[in-house]
């Protein structure tokens, strides 16, 4: 285990024999690789993303592009990436990245240890006025905790998402339980406002929602698979759908033409109206676990 943020990433003080290794993943991008009883995962310094979780007796649980680009400067496009400071894009600069600035940059390895629930990982990032730590835990359940700290004078105002891509066995069948009855705005239709009303999210085309004043759990339910994976959040208003369907596959370099069919993200997020205003000093947390279960 080492606390020491300056150290080497690919020191041998932040391995864990028979546990965790940092090594170089693909692109040679730094990235912690954990092998346990309890799980497979992977996760890169390169955006901190969340790259793999496969709990023991399952099939992959986060979906990444067979086409994902590992390189300075481009997001990893699947698992986990980490939308901050903003969500989209920049509501003043056309020329800004989309999704704002941490999940194309290096992170710092902060610590590595093993823990009741898994093995935990902790890495670092810090803008001009906000530091963000990332807390991951990987066991039978893969916990995220994304915590945003104001370290200048004044107050700041940020939005962030933990834009979770997962494997599905067929977009066709799957269903998320839990946004029964929430106001959405739909970007597909031009940021129309909606209410999903009494029926669970089904997809029959490119989706791309935005679902506010929601704190709700969310079911992805996958038959073709038999599991439903469970997201359970705390410190977040807004929850995200998004599938690309065929067109948006096509228009996406980083993306597989025929991959829709087998993923969909559901986001944890506080965008729009519910972005945090933080005072100086002052902390956020936006907390996520998933875990897997049989379809009941």
């Amino acid at each position: 285990m080492s606390t020491d943020p300056s150290s080497a990433t690919s020191s041998h003080d932040f391995n864990l024999p028979g546990s965790l290794a940092v090594g170089l993943g693909p692109g040679g991008l730094p990235s912690v690789t954990i092998d346990t009883p309890q799980c497979a995962a992977t996760q890169s310094l390169h955006g901190a993303t969340v790259t793999g979780w496969t709990p023991a007796g399952q099939t992959p649980v986060l979906f990444t592009s067979r086409e994902a680009v590992y390189q300075d400067g481009k997001a990893i496009r699947g698992g986990v990436p980490i939308c901050f400071p903003w969500f989209g894009d920049h509501p003043l600069d056309p020329d800004a990245p989309a999704h704002g600035l941490v999940r194309a940059l290096p992170w710092q390895l902060v610590q590595t240890a093993q823990g009741p629930d898994g093995i935990g990982v902790h890495m670092l990032t810090h803008l001009d006025q906000l530091r963000a730590d990332y807390r991951t835990t990987y066991g039978e359940k893969l916990t995220l905790n994304l915590s945003v700290t104001n370290t200048s004078d004044s107050d700041q105002t940020f939005e962030a998402a933990l834009h979770t891509y997962f494997v599905v066995g067929d977009i066709h069948r799957v269903r998320i339980l839990g946004l029964e009855h929430a106001d959405y705005l739909s970007k597909v239709e031009g940021g129309q406002g909606k209410n999903q009303g009494d029926q669970p999210v089904t997809f029959s085309g490119e989706t791309d929602r935005i679902y506010q004043n929601t704190q709700a759990t969310c079911v992805l339910e996958d038959p073709a698979l038999g599991r439903a994976i469970t997201v359970e959040k705390l410190g977040s208003d807004s929850t995200v759908v998004w599938n690309p369907w065929v067109d948006k596959s096509a228009r996406l370099a980083d993306f597989g033409d025929d991959e829709w069919t087998g993923m969909c993200c559901i986001e944890s997020a506080n965008i729009g109206d519910h972005a945090v205003t933080l005072a100086p000093g002052d902390r956020h947390t936006l907390r996520v676990v998933i875990k897997v279960t049989g379809l009941e």
